[in-house]
């Protein structure tokens, strides 16, 4: 009866997968591409400040979101700049402001 017990516990926990952030960007690696990507952009950092306003990770957990103020503030309309990174493929876009 022991044994039973024991081969179904180990069945049980062989068989749990792990959750699907286990395979999903972390907000560091994340952010890493955002910043590259901003680069790519033209982006000259030493202007810019994080906007620690809102949140970075979407609601449904599929997306990252950094965004950018201007370093003099308050900043001047249209003077930011967002990237979006996809947890699960690494693709990022780059929003400019507006």
């Amino acid at each position: 009866m022991l044994r039973i017990l024991i081969f179904a516990l180990v069945a049980f926990v062989s068989s749990r997968s792990f959750p699907a952030d286990a395979q999903n960007l972390s907000r560091n690696d994340a952010l890493a591409i955002a910043v590259s990507t901003a680069k790519a952009h033209g982006i000259d950092f030493k202007n810019y400040k994080r906007d620690t306003f809102g949140r970075e990770l979407s609601k449904d957990h599929k997306e990252w979101r950094f965004s950018w103020l201007c370093a003099p503030d308050p900043p001047p309309p249209g003077c930011e700049f967002m990237v979006v990174v996809n947890r699960a493929t690494g693709v990022a876009n780059y929003f400019p402001g507006m």
